[in-house]
């Protein structure tokens, strides 16, 4: 069996001829490509950046001690401060993971220049750390950046994915978020080496390079597609929705794809939806 005839199986109301019609339109790879380079690089190097200039942050944080409390710090403390910064990028993307629920119920484009805007201000904070001599901004600037990346990087940006691209493209245009995972944290350790920005001096230039893919999508985002289910669940307009999805696919037999948009919508209310009571309840049960 064909692989578009196996898809069509699976796929309700979607014929494989119907399939085999939508193709890639620049318009669309230029919106996924750049929401998963954004949110995916970002993951990459705030990771990497810090792991790269580990040694330059870690003397940092002496000194900053040395000049608060005029005593050196003790190996324990470093550990717990330098734990402490690792540590909470993660707990932010916990934090965030929360939040995906709430945020996909708004327009994509929207939520992603906020959610990227909160990066470029948590990116600021980093590179403020040194003359402000406090590793609490440390702290904060990737509590926010883990946020982000849970929210606009692994939360927004494949629901976005899936609206904007084919369906028969979107395992391999789903592959771009690892890509750029990859990509970020090579480039945060190799401008991590200490001839480069991995020294005493420059290593908050290379936190603050966190935010350019960030500054890229607040420049750009306005020539991004709109989410096809986003427009119809926020309008209800039939024929906006129909003109979209003939231009991100390339072909005018959308009717299979606008009619599963109606169903969906049909339904929407009728569906259950998990609240983080129910999955507390759910945990206390186990």
């Amino acid at each position: 069996m064909e692989p578009l005839e196996e898809m069509a199986e699976i796929l309700p109301n979607v014929s494989a001829s119907s399939i085999e019609k939508q193709k890639l339109s620049w318009w669309a790879f230029w919106s996924v490509f750049l929401t998963y380079f954004a949110g995916g690089f970002q993951y990459g190097y705030s990771i990497g950046s810090v792991n790269a200039a580990a040694v330059p942050i870690q003397t940092a944080l002496q000194d900053y001690h040395m000049m608060r409390h005029n005593q050196t710090m003790t190996e324990n403390q470093l550990q717990v401060k330098w734990v402490s910064i690792l540590a909470c990028f993660p707990v932010g993307g916990i934090i965030g993971s929360f939040f995906v629920n709430q945020l996909r119920k708004f327009e994509y484009r929207k939520t992603l220049a906020i959610l990227h805007s909160a990066t470029v201000l948590a990116s600021i904070l980093l590179a403020l750390t040194y003359a402000g001599k406090a590793f609490e901004l440390l702290i904060v600037g990737r509590l926010i950046i883990g946020f982000v990346t849970a929210t606009a990087g692994t939360g927004i940006a494949p629901l976005y994915m899936v609206e904007v691209s084919p369906r028969h493209l979107r395992g391999i245009l789903g592959a771009l978020f690892s890509l750029s995972i990859s990509t970020g944290n090579l480039l945060a350790n190799i401008f991590g080496l200490e001839q480069l920005l991995g020294n005493n001096s420059l290593w908050p230039v290379l936190l603050f390079f966190t935010c350019v893919p960030s500054l890229l999508l607040l420049t750009f985002c306005y020539f991004m597609a709109p989410g096809p289910r986003s427009l119809y669940f926020a309008e209800q307009n039939q024929s906006a929705t129909e003109t979209l999805l003939k231009r991100l696919r390339k072909t005018d037999d959308v009717s299979e794809e606008l009619q599963d948009l109606r169903d969906e919508y049909a339904k929407r209310d009728a569906e259950e939806r998990v609240t983080i009571k129910q999955v507390e309840c759910f945990l206390c049960n186990i």
